[in-house]
């Protein structure tokens, strides 16, 4: 652009020039020099300013990354990708797995077999009966057979009537002996007798509040033999008070106050 700005510049002077007519052919040429040395200035400026343009494109290209030498190549950054990723996922999946197994209880050190659970807990069945099952303890049968009957405590039975769990209980006074059967489920009276007595002996009496609980008896039976519990009975026998278990394939007895084991007969 500044080229053809100088050229019509010179043209335009050498009209005024020559309609003037003012000059000499001297002059003429100097300000051809002067013109052709203006031309070369501007050529020289405009190839640096073409250099400085060409630089700085160069300066931005390699700002941007266009440069080969420190950008990574593609196939590399997948190639690193596809070796890391994969293996990592895979090894943080089974380290998962595994933890979630042991804190499953998936292990099978402290795991107790199945067979050895339903041995020590045998449970309830149309013929033996756990304690926990029993809606009502053998005190409460104690307390609403002694709401029916002023006398001392002679036996106490659990039993199992009729496919019926039930209590037994026997007392007698100074002139009277009396039994009642109570429901074990919601301590109803299912039968009751009385009749004369005039054998009352002291040496066969005792308090329940002595005894160690039946309910704990007869779980100590369970956890000795590993088998249901079909009845107990609670009664003095040569002086002491204990616990006659029947278990399904064992007969046990529990000494009453203190709670030990005894005998026990297969």
């Amino acid at each position: 652009m500044n080229k053809y700005r100088i050229a019509g510049g010179i043209l335009t002077a050498s009209l005024v020039m020559s309609a003037c007519g003012g000059n000499s052919a001297s002059e003429d040429t100097s300000e051809s020099e002067d013109v052709n040395e203006l031309v070369e200035e501007n050529a020289s400026s405009n190839e640096e300013d073409s250099t400085e343009v060409t630089n700085e494109d160069e300066s931005t290209d390699t700002a941007d990354g266009g440069g080969d030498t420190d950008t990574p190549e593609v196939d590399e950054i997948v190639e690193e990708s596809s070796d890391n990723t994969p293996e990592e996922d895979t090894a943080e999946a089974t380290n998962e797995d595994e933890s979630t197994d042991t804190s499953d209880g998936g292990g099978d050190t402290d795991t107790p077999d199945v067979d050895e659970i339903v041995e020590e807990n045998p449970g309830s069945t149309s013929d033996t009966i756990m304690p926990d099952d029993l809606e009502h303890k053998a005190s409460e049968a104690v307390t609403a057979a002694s709401e029916k009957f002023d006398g001392a405590l002679k036996t106490l039975e659990l039993d199992n009537e009729d496919d019926q769990w039930v209590y037994q209980v026997e007392m007698e006074s100074e002139t009277e002996e009396y039994e009642a059967t109570l429901s074990a489920e919601d301590l109803s009276f299912i039968n009751e007798e009385r009749e004369n007595d005039d054998g009352f002996d002291t040496e066969e009496h005792f308090n329940y509040d002595n005894a160690v609980a039946a309910e704990e008896a007869a779980q100590t039976a369970i956890d000795e033999t590993g088998e249901g519990l079909e009845g107990w009975t609670l009664s003095i026998e040569d002086g002491q008070l204990e616990y006659e278990m029947d278990m399904a394939d064992t007969d046990m007895t529990i000494n009453a106050e203190t709670g030990e084991v005894t005998e026990m007969d297969d």
